[in-house]
């Protein structure tokens, strides 16, 4: 597969002649100048944008694809010219539901709703893109349109936009009359305004078949015309749609508020690519689209994050509304991407090293944009903890995947195949390990219940719900507190006889209501019967369950007696075979490279106190709290243990690295850290 460089640059449009002066200043020139100036290896560059405007050398009607009175005939034909002159790579991009000018023209071809109205985007409170459907005849127009652009031009890869169709499960987004016409075809039967298991199950067949056609089509079509051209599309709604990508890409963007979601979603688009390039796209702008540019500091920890994952990168810019490039944007990204190289370079042939594997459903790929509370916080857990993870994605499941790992995590993942619980239970069998918590295998792949002899794994005598919101788990061991509070539920769990009791729960100790209460929150009864940690043993292997919801509960607690009930729990469990001892602020992968070579890639980001709104009671909310890295603090004598002795180690910064060798283990102490290293160990062959 060709490279188009992992350092790129989306030049956002999306324009519209209602402004004066747009776009009167650009210059093709001046910008590839610029790009290659900045360590930039690719610029994805439009053909057209959401308005519908093009930026190229269309044969087509002026109706059908208009052009901004200001832009060049050829504006894309001069970037690609100019950028051939420094070899630096152009990615075509055009979008395709979003396209406001056919669907004022052709109001049938608009999705609308079950009222008959047209379905909408909006953004940020202004713009209401209408969304086009795919069944319709738009569908002929835009490839089209794309045979098109890549028969007049040779660019190394294609990247078209918005293709979803239906972000929800529980109700279809489009019920125009292709749609309906079409449905009626597929199932012999009128297309459902409400939706059971059954018409649930029907609708996403349908829409995934809709889209798998459209983008096997579109491929195809530009295949036949430049069949070395790298295809991609945004967004990813099903896990079959990669089979057409020559890579991935996910918008995944901190804004101020999550600093784990460009290491998740890089994690599990890495699961998804399964060993094929993947890109992660974020953003110069400090909040969405507003104008300002992040400090050097967020920009390039957001760059080592991703790098460290073994991810390319993509920086969503726009010029001013003139179509000048904004000199101190790329000043800063001159500074970010010219440290990338020695990250990329030191991790370009390693292979991830992972000792857990966290399950991950595909229904946050199905629910889009739904998160999976449950399966961030596990994430975010062993982050915490330095400990070597990796994500194990249910589409490909299977044995040999899942003894990779020593051990496997299902946190609270409610949603799994009745394919995916036989394998799980066939890997504990034959020896595996695995924590699994609160409810568990409840549902199938499409939500359907499953009776209650089958949930949780099949593995206890009988399961049901306790009536109480908030309980406390009192565990055997200590953990420096009285208690775990539970404030999402827990289970009532009848265990098998065999199985052992590593914690019980404790109810409140009466039900509260508007007029009786005790102090001023829900106050802990007494210990009941019920187990909140059970250890049992199935087959060859062993599981520990929490009947709480463990990891999504320490995400919203941060309490360090989580990690000591982890620890505890895992007392001849699992014993991982490298330990760090560093704070939290560093996060860490790890990668082998041969045999005797060990990566250790470190990404360190401290960032201000955040300060809550003062009339909001919600500190998570996302309207009251935007942080950024400004500084950074540098964390001194980070740890390793590693089980064997060392010959040789190196570091891409100038921080000392000591090695403290002992009888039958190495510790390697890196002096400091300042926003990113990566430290590499080679084995010592002739030792243990």
């Amino acid at each position: 597969m060709k490279s188009i460089g992992y350092r790129r640059i989306c030049l956002d449009f999306h324009y519209a002649d209602f402004a004066p002066d747009v776009l009167k200043d650009i210059n093709p020139r001046k910008m590839v100048r610029i790009w290659k100036e900045s360590h930039v290896d690719a610029v994805m560059f439009f053909l057209k944008d959401h308005w519908g405007n093009v930026y190229y050398d269309s044969d087509l009607p002026s109706s059908l694809a208009p052009r901004l009175k200001n832009v060049p005939k050829d504006l894309f034909g001069a970037i690609l010219q100019e950028a051939r002159k420094v070899d630096l790579s152009i990615i075509g991009y055009t979008t395709v539901e979003w396209e406001e000018n056919y669907a004022r023209r052709f109001p049938d071809c608009v999705r609308t709703d079950i009222d008959g109205q047209p379905v909408r985007q909006s953004i940020m409170g202004r713009g209401k893109w209408q969304y086009l459907c795919l069944n319709s005849p738009y569908m002929d127009f835009f490839l089209t349109q794309c045979k098109e652009m890549v028969t007049k031009y040779e660019f190394p890869a294609f990247f078209i936009d918005i293709v979803h169709m239906s972000p929800v499960l529980d109700r279809p987004v489009c019920f125009c009359k292709y749609c309906q016409k079409k449905w009626e075809k597929e199932f012999n039967e009128t297309l459902p305004k409400e939706f059971d298991h059954r018409t649930r199950e029907l609708y996403l067949r349908f829409r995934d078949k809709v889209l798998y056609d459209f983008l096997q089509r579109t491929a195809k079509e530009v295949k036949e015309i430049r069949p070395d051209m790298l295809f991609t599309h945004n967004v990813l709604t099903d896990p079959r749609q990669t089979e057409l990508d020559d890579y991935l890409t996910r918008e995944a963007e901190p804004w101020g508020k999550d600093y784990f979601c460009n290491s998740v979603q890089s994690k599990l688009y890495r699961s998804l690519a399964r060993g094929n390039p993947f890109e992660i796209i974020t953003a110069r702008f400090n909040q969405f689209w507003d104008f300002t540019i992040k400090s050097e500091e967020q920009l390039t920890w957001e760059m080592a994050t991703i790098l460290s994952h073994k991810a390319e990168i993509m920086i969503i810019d726009q010029p001013d509304i003139k179509g000048n490039l904004f000199p101190e944007v790329y000043q800063t990204i001159k500074k970010v991407y010219r440290k990338a190289t020695r990250i990329h370079r030191e991790l370009s042939n390693s292979r991830v090293y992972a000792e857990i594997g966290i399950l991950c459903n595909n229904i946050l790929l199905k629910e889009f944009p739904q998160d999976d509370p449950s399966f961030v916080a596990a994430c975010k857990f062993f982050t915490d903890l330095h400990l070597p993870f990796d994500i194990i994605n249910t589409e490909y499941l299977s044995i040999e995947e899942l003894k990779k790992f020593k051990l496997v995590i299902l946190s609270n993942l409610e949603n799994i195949s009745e394919r995916n619980i036989k394998l799980i239970q066939q890997y504990i069998q034959q020896g595996g390990k695995i924590l699994f918590t609160y409810q568990t295998a409840f549902t199938d792949e499409l939500l359907k219940p499953y009776p209650m002899n089958k949930k949780l794994l099949s593995l206890f005598e009988s399961v049901s719900e306790l009536n109480e919101k908030v309980v406390f788990v009192k565990t055997k061991q200590s953990i420096k507190s009285p208690f775990i509070r539970a404030n999402n539920g827990a289970l009532r769990v009848d265990k098998k006889k065999s199985q052992n009791t590593l914690g019980s729960l404790i109810l409140p100790a009466m039900q509260e209501t508007k007029e009786r209460w005790i102090s001023h929150n829900i106050h802990p009864g007494i210990e009941s019967r019920w187990p909140s940690i059970i250890r049992g043993r199935f087959g060859k292997g062993r599981f520990i369950y929490l009947a709480f919801d463990f990891f999504k509960e320490y995400s919203e607690q941060d309490l360090a007696s989580f990690h000591n009930c982890f620890w505890n729990l895992m007392k001849d469990f699992y014993s991982p075979v490298i330990l760090c001892e560093a704070p939290r602020t560093v996060e860490i992968n790890y990668y082998l490279e041969g045999k005797d070579i060990i990566k250790i890639a470190l990404v360190n980001g401290v960032t201000g106190r955040l300060l809550a709104s003062t009339n909001k009671e919600d500190m998570t909310s996302k309207e009251s709290l935007h942080c950024n890295i400004n500084e950074v603090i540098p964390i001194y004598n980070i740890r390793f243990t590693l089980p064997y002795r060392i010959s040789k180690t190196r570091n891409i910064s100038n921080h000392k690295i000591r090695v403290i060798p002992k009888e039958r283990e190495s510790i390697i102490e890196l002096e400091r850290l300042d926003i990113y290293d990566i430290i590499t160990v080679r084995k010592n062959r002739s030792g243990s």
